[in-house]
Parts: structure tokens; sequence; C-alpha cells
């Protein structure tokens, strides 16, 4: 990289970091950035532009692909949150987007991820990356607006989720019953309920995925892992919402069950 590289770099960076909002592009069918894996060298991007009048011809090719995106915007103070959502899922790269073209900056040189190898394991908190990003791009697909026959790759993307589903450890939101005597207080979790009438129990894939559902801080998190799950599933419950706020899957008490035979070892 020469000088005038390096000098453009660090202008980006101290532009992503500045006073002024940051421009993101979110996929609507998971509520998460819209992550991309590039054909040349398979690094998987997230996307910053520096200023809302290229959103409309970035979206253009999404488009046609029948695929939702839009802009959102982090205000100053939260920038950090989309930083830290691409860390999340181990992305690789971050592409902005200026008036002059797409520039390629290593997620590495923008935040660096807490080396948290010291610790012993059951103090580290619960993390799913492959899990989180295949969950993305398997939403990715399976929400564009074209006939199932048009949807590609989508059993080896499901595939690939699947495996990961079962090898993950999960956040379950507890909060005890005050109303009964200390050391006698039952766990208790909360419902959701679907538009639908159909109910089902938030599960989360780690801290930031399950703050936002525990905005006011009333709930503890238990870190499940995958062969808990049916264990704890509530018995009004058709199954798990996996990260509500964000690609919500669905994992049905049949799919938990099918995914444990299927992916015995």
């Amino acid at each position: 990289m020469n000088f005038a590289d390096t000098y453009y770099k660090k202008t980006i960076i101290q532009k992503l970091f500045g006073p002024d909002e940051l421009l993101t592009v979110f996929c609507a069918g998971t509520n998460m950035p819209l992550v991309q894996c590039s054909d040349d060298t398979g690094n998987d991007r997230v996307f910053v532009l520096e200023k809302e009048e290229l959103l409309k011809d970035f979206c253009l090719p999404y488009a046609e692909k029948k695929l939702a995106v839009r802009g959102i915007k982090y205000p100053a103070k939260e920038k950090m949150k989309f930083f830290a959502t691409a860390v999340s899922m181990s992305i690789d790269e971050i592409i902005y987007v200026d008036a002059s073209g797409s520039h390629i900056l290593p997620l590495s040189d923008v935040i660096k991820k807490k080396d948290l190898s010291s610790l012993p394991k059951e103090k580290r908190p619960v993390e799913n990356p492959a899990l989180l990003l295949s969950g993305v791009y398997f939403m990715q697909e399976a929400t564009r607006n074209v006939p199932p026959q048009e949807k590609k790759g989508l059993a080896e993307l499901e595939e690939e989720l699947s495996a990961n589903i079962v090898k993950g450890t999960f956040i379950i939101p507890a909060q005890l019953d005050q109303e009964k005597p200390q050391g006698q207080q039952p766990v208790k979790v909360p419902l959701l309920k679907t538009p639908a009438g159909d109910t089902f129990q938030p599960v989360f894939t780690d801290n930031l995925e399950f703050a936002k559902y525990n905005k006011e801080g009333q709930f503890k998190a238990l870190a499940v892992p995958f062969p808990a799950l049916e264990k704890i599933l509530a018995k009004e419950a058709k199954g798990f919402m996996l990260n509500p706020g964000g690609f919500h899957i669905v994992i049905t008490r049949e799919m938990l069950k099918g995914l444990a035979v299927r992916f015995s070892q």
C-alpha cells in the first residue's frame, strides 16, 4: 500500500468515527446490516455510504434482484453499535462508498475484536458468529420477492444454518418470580405472540441481540447449549424465535427434534 492509499484509508476511518451520522445499508428481511460475499476473495462485507444521495443508485441492483434494502443512520454516539454488530458476525471488510467509488477497509483496521481467550470458558460472553452470519445469508435469500425456484442455493444455506444452530449455545432471557419467597423463586421466561396468534419463546445468539430485547434490563441472561433447549421450552410455546429483533428465525418444537437427529454425531 503506497502513501496515498494509506492516507486515504486514514481519512475514511476519521470520517467513520467523526461527528456526522453513519449511513449504513440494512436488509429489510433481516433487520440486520446487508452482507455480501466477495466473488473474488470470499470475504464477507458490510456497507457504509458517505452521503444519502448515493443510496438510490446503490440500491438499484438489489431492487433488480427483488431484495429490499434501506439506509439506516446511526447518530455519532451510537456508531459503535454498527461496528460491534459487524464484529459479532466476524465480518471481514467494510465497503465505504463515496462519489469516487467503493473503497475496501479491513474491519480489523476499523475496530479490534477483544481477545477473551484468557477468560475461563464459563465467564466468556455467548457468541455465535458463524450462526449469526449464516442466518443473515439464509434470510437475505429466503426473503427475496421471487418464486421459490429462483432463490439461489437456499437448500445449501439452510443446511449450513441448521448445522450452526445445533453447534450453538444460546441466551435465554429469564426473571425470578418476585412473589415467591427467596430461595423458592421459580424462573419465569417471557413469551412472544405473532400477529397470527402463535406463541414463541425468544432466544438469542449473543449479548447484542439480547440487549435489543432487554432494553429495560428486567431479564437475566442464561446460557443454554442447543441440546438443553427443548427442556426449557415453555409448554404453551410452539417453539423458539431466534433473534426476534434481528432475522427472527422460527425454530418449532418439531424442528428442534429433527435438527438433533439430523446433525447428531
